[in-house]
């Protein structure tokens, strides 16, 4: 009796080489170029990922780039609203309606 699935696999192919011997050196001939054209096809595509990539990378650079000039941009600002002195107006924010509405929901 046979052992599973791997013995069948192995008889068809004792089988298959009995009755098909005579083709193995073209299959084999076969086999070789479509290994070649899949290789070729590999490194073709590793290539053009690779230069995708690339091209990923400095827009990625450039973009990091613009938002460091901008950041340096906007602490330059900071630092100059920081030198000016706050008043009560500029806490005023709130529009009067709203101050009145306060001031009596605490009364």
């Amino acid at each position: 009796m046979l052992f599973g699935i791997w013995s069948w696999i192995l008889v068809i192919l004792i089988i298959g080489a009995a009755f098909y011997a005579n083709k193995l050196p073209e299959l084999r001939k076969q086999a070789e170029k479509k290994f070649q054209e899949g290789k070729v096809l590999y490194e073709k595509s590793r290539k053009e990922f690779e230069t995708k990539a690339t091209v990923l990378k400095e827009k990625h650079q450039a973009i990091q780039q613009k938002i460091k000039e901008k950041n340096k941009e906007k602490k330059t600002l900071d630092v100059e609203d920081d030198e000016k002195e706050i008043t009560i107006d500029d806490l005023a924010f709130m529009p009067e309606q709203q101050n009145k509405n306060k001031e009596t929901e605490k009364k």
